[in-house]
């Protein structure tokens, strides 16, 4: 490979070292900010939590046929972050049979895609900003109407692996304060449906956050793989063309030596 090219080589390297760069900033930027999301949404959901309990909430009856959401990513560049969600999904579907199964990320659906596992697309999520919009339409596609209730699982990468979470029927209440009970003014079932709805929506946004969180340390990890590559390949590309010029150099010399001597 001649100078030029090794040059150019060079070059294309510096400029994917600065793309890997800015994207592990990107993912970092993005992790700050769902590690704060996920605080308030966790506070959230416990204070919701001892509202029902408090108003002596009668969990709704669960019936139907079962759902099961299957969240993965919408970008790229994670690894083995898509394929362990649709390998661990795949097994469960094998367990139990009859469940409807959902899907979000574009990067994930591909690998759901088969005869056996019948599968209907929902918008994924790339952003921390977009991530109150997909949670609502999640709702209105998988729960259509406010007072149908059917056993809804997740399916979910965390830090810790794949899991699969029960969101209905909704987990044992804690203990009600110890407090009067709280004035209300709606309709115990109207209250109850809302209460179980925002429950809901709340604990789809925490999974989604959780989700996005795992995906950026996938994805920081395989950036610092590829840092660590083009560094490598880097160091090996300036010794060759050290080499190269070297020999270059020798030949150079050996050729104005002849030159003299003939002289």
């Amino acid at each position: 490979m001649s100078q030029a090219l090794l040059r150019r080589r060079a070059l294309l390297l510096d400029e994917l070292h600065q793309i890997v760069t800015a994207m592990r900033n990107m993912s970092v930027a993005a992790l700050q900010r769902l590690g704060k999301a996920a605080e308030v949404e966790q506070e959230a959901l416990r204070l919701l939590t001892q509202a029902l309990a408090d108003m002596n909430t009668v969990l709704p009856p669960v019936s139907g046929t079962g759902i099961c959401l299957v969240i993965g990513s919408e970008r790229g560049f994670c690894g083995g972050f898509n394929s362990r969600i649709a390998e661990f999904s795949k097994r469960h579907a094998a367990e139990h049979p009859g469940l409807h199964f959902y899907a979000a990320g574009s990067r994930l659906v591909p690998l759901l895609e088969n005869e056996w596992l019948q599968l209907k697309v929902l918008n994924g999520c790339a952003d921390m900003e977009d991530a109150s919009s997909t949670v609502s339409g999640w709702l209105t596609a998988v729960l259509p109407t406010e007072h149908n209730w059917p056993p809804l699982t997740l399916i979910y990468h965390d830090d810790e692996g794949v899991k699969a979470r029960s969101l209905l029927p909704l987990p044992p209440l804690p203990k009600p304060g110890h407090g009067p009970a709280p004035l209300r003014y709606l309709d115990a079932a109207q209250l109850m449906a809302g209460f179980v709805s925002e429950w809901l929506r709340l604990s789809l946004l925490n999974t989604l956050t959780t989700s996005l969180t795992a995906e950026h340390h996938w994805r920081l990890n395989q950036m610092q793989r590829a840092d660590r590559y083009l560094e490598e390949t880097g160091i090996k590309l300036r010794g060759r063309m050290q080499r190269q010029r070297q020999n270059e150099i020798t030949v150079e010399l050996e050729n104005l030596m002849s030159a003299l001597d003939v002289g």
